[in-house]
């Protein structure tokens, strides 16, 4: 080998490990929000846990108050109802719209199917406690759930479907603290692993530096992407002592948006994030601050098909945008 391609070898080492910088978050602007829909002043409308779009603009929505609802107009339609039996719920904690089909998580460990009018296409009891619906894979479920042990937090990842088994992809850690109240040790979770499917590829990141990964669909590793970036902030841990020397994670949400790959930050100017975009594939495009409050405790965003919901938990209800195509 010679010494120039060796030299070569050598710098493209440094830099996909030291790191690339960002611009810095004073220089930034903020992310133009087209508004689309606000249910936060609607009386008909409850706590959400999560929403989504199905592909001529219908929304949908799981309210603990109310049920699963497709909003119709300036009417809502509930489907299904409250309790044990077949396509009944009493609470689901994610749902995922695509193909005419309605995909619910619910806390009872078991998925739902609905047709957008309501009937029931089926329902399977999960073999695992699982918390999140990330995406869809042909006819099998992307999902994430966490998992206690003596060694502390794991954040997995799975796909399971109708006759899948439920298989592991990944597990990452959860940064979490403890405190004691009497003789028992209450575990708080600061930061769970961030999951997302960019493609037919798997997108995670769990460290407290800016950095996030590329896996294939069997969990095997791509690629890793690194930023140079200062710590993140949790302005609420502040206020907690044993909390004050936990590590939170750099990265709070990621989602495909429009062929490209966006990310919610836990970097803050005046209680704002920030708002980087990549390629696919990783490749830095540029950033912005988002004009929504979104801290590591509650808050909850989701972005699909153009759209960002926003999920306050001090309110009822919940907020559509559309997010601009050229970001």
């Amino acid at each position: 080998m010679s010494r120039k391609i060796l030299i070569l070898i050598i710098v493209s080492f440094m830099v996909a490990f030291c790191g690339k910088k960002l611009p810095p978050l004073e220089n930034l602007k903020e992310l133009e929000l087209q508004p689309v829909a606000d249910f936060t002043s609607k009386e008909d409308v409850g706590r959400v846990s999560d929403a989504d779009i199905t592909d001529d603009g219908k929304l949908v929505f799981f309210d603990a108050r109310k049920g699963l609802e497709v909003v119709e107009g300036d009417s809502l339609r509930t489907i299904g109802g409250f309790g044990q039996g077949p396509g009944e719920y009493t609470y689901i904690t994610s749902l995922w719209v695509e193909d005419g089909k309605i995909y619910t998580l619910h806390v009872e460990d078991k998925i739902i199917i609905y047709s957008l009018d309501g009937k029931v296409l089926w329902q399977r009891r999960l073999p695992a406690d699982l918390d999140r619906i990330v995406g869809k894979i042909g006819d099998r479920l992307l999902l994430s759930g966490t998992v206690f042990s003596e060694k502390g937090g794991k954040g997995g990842l799975y796909l399971w479907g109708k006759d899948a088994p439920l298989t592991e992809i990944l597990q990452l850690p959860v940064a979490t603290f403890s405190q004691r109240r009497g003789k028992r040790i209450e575990i708080f979770i600061i930061s769970r692993p961030v999951y997302a499917l960019i493609g037919d590829r798997i997108f995670a990141s769990a460290s407290p530096g800016y950095q996030f990964s590329f896996y294939d669909l069997k969990g095997r590793k791509l690629k890793t992407v690194k930023f140079k970036a200062p710590a993140p902030t949790v302005p609420i841990l502040q206020k907690v002592k044993n909390a004050r020397n936990v590590e939170p994670f750099s990265v709070l949400y990621a989602a495909a948006c429009g062929g490209k790959l966006c990310l919610i930050t836990g970097y803050y100017r005046k209680e704002h994030p920030r708002f980087d975009v990549f390629t696919s594939q990783g490749e830095y495009l540029r950033s912005y601050i988002l004009p929504l409050k979104y801290e590591y405790i509650g808050y909850r965003f989701k972005i699909r098909k153009g759209y960002l919901f926003y999920i306050n938990p001090e309110d009822t209800g919940f907020r559509v945008y559309r997010l601009p195509r050229d970001m």
